[in-house]
């Protein structure tokens, strides 16, 4: 991310205009405990979109700083869409109208509300609730790698 901001950057400064679209994560909003480096990493790129908003605005180049929570990809394994975990193609949507009317977004408004949340909720609630939910998926994991290597040995 930031190498390719270093490459786009100064032709965005010549133009006069450009829009750098940061995506980082809900897990970058507070500590997100047995997602250390990942949390962390997304914080990162939290706090480098700001900086690049308040050092580049005046030259015409919006940054936004994009922190989805779950989306209903592959990736996440949710197969299924509800009220907090949209459709990429809604959340995209959504994100997208965002662009230039802040430097942070959720993305759209479920994820927005569940943002705001873990912003006024103390942080060390925030940490047990997830280290908790966190702790069940990974043993759910777990389970399954077993359960497919005993499979895999028969």
């Amino acid at each position: 991310m930031v190498k390719m901001t270093q490459l786009i950057l100064p032709g965005m400064i010549k133009k006069g205009k450009g829009i750098v679209v940061n995506i980082g994560s809900g897990s970058g909003v507070c500590p997100t405990p047995l997602l250390s480096v990942y949390s962390s990493t997304k914080t990162f790129v939290d706090c480098f979109s700001k900086c690049m908003h308040s050092e580049y605005a005046d030259k015409g180049i919006i940054t936004l700083s994009l922190m989805p929570w779950f989306v209903a990809t592959k990736m996440s394994q949710i197969r299924r869409s509800n009220f907090l975990v949209p459709f990429p193609e809604y959340y995209v949507s959504s994100a997208l109208k965002t662009i230039g009317r802040c430097r942070r977004s959720y993305g759209c408004v479920s994820h927005g509300l569940q943002g705001k949340l873990v912003e006024v909720l103390p942080e060390s609630f925030v940490s047990w609730i997830l280290h908790r939910i966190l702790s069940r998926v990974r043993e759910r994991i777990r389970r399954k790698q077993i359960a497919s290597q005993a499979r895999s040995q028969q």
